[in-house]
């Protein structure tokens, strides 16, 4: 867990009440997404935003919404970089739409040297399963994750 992803969903909630939406509409709109896969794009219509103007509303929410260096939480980037220091590879493995979460890594630069690899993963597999297949059965692996349901099989 290397970001306050409260923080990031909570910014994007106050930019949709500023453009006049209701934040239990909001709240919805976004569970209905959960595991569909959320984007801008998705939540902006579920909301009712004029099909017109989706595509610049979600760009415009992209453009802070993917400056991810503010929700990094305090100590990460010196653990990581004390993982580094003893050799520990480094994976990160997100669910999600692919184009979504990436945009999300982008905006997360100071993270980058830190990882190996990376993997965007909308459906299928469990992490478990992704882990088990990418790794060697000779590794170590200790996992970290906000949802623990991900990590079953």
């Amino acid at each position: 867990v290397l970001y306050n992803t409260s923080a990031h969903l909570e910014e994007i909630n106050n930019f949709l009440i500023a453009r006049g939406y209701e934040r239990p509409n909001i709240e919805e709109a976004r569970l209905k997404l959960h595991h569909h896969g959320y984007s801008f794009e998705r939540h902006l219509e579920l909301l009712g935003e004029p099909l017109a103007t989706i595509e610049s509303t979600a760009a415009e929410i992209a453009n802070f919404a993917f400056d991810g260096q503010r929700h990094i939480f305090p100590g990460v980037v010196n653990g990581l970089q004390k993982l580094r220091a003893e050799g520990i590879t480094l994976h990160l493995l997100t669910f999600g739409l692919p184009k979504y979460q990436q945009g999300k890594w982008i905006g997360l630069q100071a993270l980058h040297p830190y990882f190996d690899q990376t993997y965007f993963v909308h459906q299928g597999d469990s992490k478990g399963q992704i882990l088990a297949r990418e790794t060697s059965s000779d590794q170590q692996i200790f996992f970290i994750d906000d949802s623990p349901a991900w990590l079953l099989d």
